[in-house]
């Protein structure tokens, strides 16, 4: 804090009292040795982020490496570590060891190849083991789409760009695959406890976010919101810092909508910033999967340029390309919308619910799967 303190040209109480109260975060991990902390917060001045990392079409440790460098000489104040390709876990290990800026990550990414990039394999001991990894080699920040929930999914169905969030996608897409609501959501405690162990901070990401200003401020952006909050509210009881992630495409007319909620429902300033933020839908510097044809060409082998990904992505991890595959799922098991595919899926596991009969030594106890009170003699047997 002092550190941070010294930065700012700030009194040091200030600083301590602006991370009390949950309204600045310092992302330090203590692992992260060669760091020279920083503060972000809206008391203190604008911070930058810089995202880095490979793909499966494109990069190698060296650039990565090379990438580091050059961003924290021309000014970033932290660093995204988005690598998807191979070799994630020794190309962080070099990003991190050359790293005077906080590092970030998104652990599904790396979670998700190894299962294969197959976003159904996934699981909470595989999402786990992948948090621990990273946060013993000094990752200083998190960023985990736990308030992409089940029931908020078929609320995108008629987006006109659908789930943009490479994160959102892959969540969205194990949930229906499972017809089980978010593992991070589900296990938000267990991440909580990882990072108050190693110092981790936790970007709250916005996997719903819109892709485009027509979606933009829309049910499901909303809802989402609304769930980062709790999340929010949850982290600081265990001592966690936290940061919200908000939206780019947002138009200039519905900017002030979307910060109102956030300050309401955020627990009154939590830490928020912006991918952006976008004002249109062509804004220089970043694009949300929407790449000219000749820079989508000019990285991917002859084969993949007519493929429906790009090479930022990759073909495991193109958030368009999950969001056309569940649409697709959906047409062709003639559920219309991917909004019916999810009511239908769920009409089916409410079924095989209800239906279940329960054996307790070797008694049949008929139909009580969907029973909140049990009967005595089942109790009885359970006790047996």
């Amino acid at each position: 804090m002092l550190y941070c303190a010294t930065r700012e040209k700030l009194d040091p109480e200030f600083v301590r009292s602006e991370v009390a109260r949950g309204r600045a975060i310092i992302p330090s991990n203590k692992k992260h040795l060669e760091l020279e902390p920083m503060i972000v917060g809206r008391k203190f001045l604008v911070k930058v982020n810089a995202n880095i990392g490979n793909s499966a079409v494109a990069s190698s440790i060296e650039e990565e490496v090379y990438k580091v460098q050059w961003a924290a000489m021309w000014g970033a104040d932290t660093v995204m570590d988005l690598s998807t390709g191979r070799h994630i876990h020794e190309t962080r290990e070099w990003i991190l060891r050359n790293s005077a800026v906080p590092v970030g990550t998104v652990p599904i990414y790396q979670a998700l190849e190894k299962v294969d990039g197959i976003a159904e394999n996934l699981n909470w001991e595989v999402f786990r083991q992948t948090l621990i990894e990273q946060a013993k080699q000094g990752v200083d920040y998190f960023t985990i789409h736990a308030g992409v929930l089940l029931r908020y999914i078929p609320l995108t169905a008629k987006r006109m760009t659908g789930i943009v969030s490479r994160g959102g996608s892959i969540h969205a897409k194990w949930c229906l695959a499972n017809h089980k609501e978010n593992f991070a959501y589900e296990h938000w405690d267990d991440i909580l406890d990882i990072c108050n162990q190693y110092d981790v901070a936790l970007s709250i990401a916005d996997g719903l976010r819109p892709g485009s200003i027509y979606d933009a401020n829309d049910t499901a952006q909303f809802a989402e919101l609304l769930t980062q909050g709790e999340l929010t509210r949850r982290a600081w009881e265990k001592d966690v810092q936290v940061m919200n992630e908000g939206p780019g495409h947002v138009p200039m007319h519905k900017i002030p909508e979307n910060r109102a909620k956030q300050l309401d429902w955020c627990n009154h300033e939590a830490s928020f910033y912006t991918l952006g933020p976008l004002t249109t839908d062509v804004a220089p510097g970043y694009l949300d999967h929407m790449t000219a044809m000749s820079f989508h060409d000019e990285t991917l082998a002859e084969g993949a340029k007519v493929a429906h990904f790009c090479s930022m992505c990759g073909p495991k991890f193109c958030s368009m390309k999950i969001t056309e595959d569940v649409r697709k799922y959906a047409e062709e098991h003639g559920y219309g919308t991917a909004e019916e595919a999810v009511k239908r899926g769920m009409d089916a596991m409410s079924a095989e619910f209800l239906a279940a009969k329960k054996t307790v030594s070797g008694e049949q106890h008929g139909e009580i799967g969907g029973e909140i009170y049990l009967p005595e003699s089942y109790v009885k047997s359970s006790e047996r």
